[in-house]
């Protein structure tokens, strides 16, 4: 087959993708590169090469690498909020175990690399407006909202923020350090260890939430 007719066949597959699209397959590539590397393995050009992009395809929709890695941290905190709005929303406010499924959800999401993401991305940019917490702002709005629509009394905002900074700092610091914090290097007894401190954890956060809700 002649070679112009085999390059006329590869541009006649070419797919053309709307923004939304190569966004989520760029993201889909990034997020198993870093799963594999790490987040300072991560480079634009592997990025490209896994999906058949070029580089400059990459800058086009994410500016950099650190905004590539701000877009994943930032979805993966997405999800991470409708799945707990979907546990607020199906668990009455009475259900004894929806602070322990909403500990869960969190522990195990940012278990699953985005600690590691975030406290990398917090090293590489030092300019407080890029700083990772400011991905949690509607995150801690959500949350509050949900409290006053469960909870009695009307408990301050910034209650609410202290409580998602406890809990933020709580799974990070069990994502990086975990077993070694917890004195546990077998994984089945880390991970036990770590279910005790969640249920320690849950019953902490509930006594807080009981007294904010008494009359002074």
């Amino acid at each position: 087959m002649p070679e112009s007719v085999s390059m006329d066949a590869v541009k006649a597959k070419r797919i053309r993708r709307n923004a939304a699209d190569a966004k989520r397959i760029i993201l889909d590539a990034a997020e198993r590169l870093v799963s594999r590397a790490g987040p300072g393995g991560l480079r634009l050009q592997d990025v490209a090469a896994e999906i058949g992009l070029t580089h400059p395809v990459i800058l086009h929709h994410f500016g950099s690498r650190e905004g590539l890695m701000r877009a994943l941290n930032e979805r993966v905190l997405n999800e991470l909020r409708q799945r707990l709005l979907n546990i607020l929303q199906t668990s009455s406010k009475e259900a004894p175990d929806i602070l322990e499924r909403m500990l869960e959800s969190v522990f195990t999401v940012f278990r699953g690399g985005l600690a590691q993401r975030l406290v990398w991305l917090g090293a590489a940019e030092m300019t407080p407006g890029n700083a990772p917490a400011a991905l949690f702002h509607d995150f801690v709005n959500v949350i509050h909202e949900q409290r006053l629509r469960l909870l009695p009394g009307s408990p301050a905002a910034a209650d609410t923020r202290m409580l998602v900074y406890l809990v933020a700092t709580a799974a990070i610091g069990d994502a990086v350090l975990g077993a070694d914090l917890l004195g546990e290097a077998e994984p089945a007894r880390a991970e036990r260890a770590r279910g005790v401190f969640r249920a320690w954890l849950s019953r902490l956060l509930q006594g807080h939430l009981a007294a904010s809700c008494e009359p002074p």
